[in-house]
């Protein structure tokens, strides 16, 4: 028994032990997180190339926003939907008034999708706001 663990311990000599969940995506590049503060385009631009964290968080935020506004404008409006678009085509202090008179949401949302209006009344914009932007 005791063989085994001097055997076990020789061959422990020289590894570094590895806890379970670590993980190193770089390999044995230092990350760049910490080492410069500096916020300059070319520390930017060095982080991005050589940071896999960085290009992994980057690359799930582009394929999430990629799947939560694909065929946006597919279907038609649903009622919720519907009764934002009649409450914000009216004008400010209408909604003022709508809104006081116990509407679920605040004034300033039906405002946002009031002037969101200015860049057209379509589902796929009206859907936008949202997609990205309420929840």
């Amino acid at each position: 028994m005791i063989a085994m663990g001097k055997k076990r311990e020789e061959h422990q000599k020289g590894k570094k032990a590895k806890k379970i969940g670590d993980c190193n995506l770089n390999g044995d590049e230092p990350t760049g997180i910490g080492i410069n503060n500096t916020h300059s385009i070319d520390a930017i631009k060095t982080l991005l190339a050589k940071n896999r964290y960085v290009q992994t968080l980057l690359a799930l935020t582009l394929i999430g926003a990629f799947l939560r506004f694909y065929n946006l404008g597919f279907n038609s409006l649903w009622l919720d939907e519907a009764s934002t678009y009649t409450l914000s085509v009216s004008s400010i202090p209408q909604i003022w008034e709508a809104t006081t008179a116990g509407e679920f949401n605040p004034p300033l949302f039906y405002w946002v999708e009031h002037i969101m209006l200015v860049f057209g009344n379509n589902v796929l914009l009206g859907r936008a706001y949202h997609a990205g932007f309420r929840e």
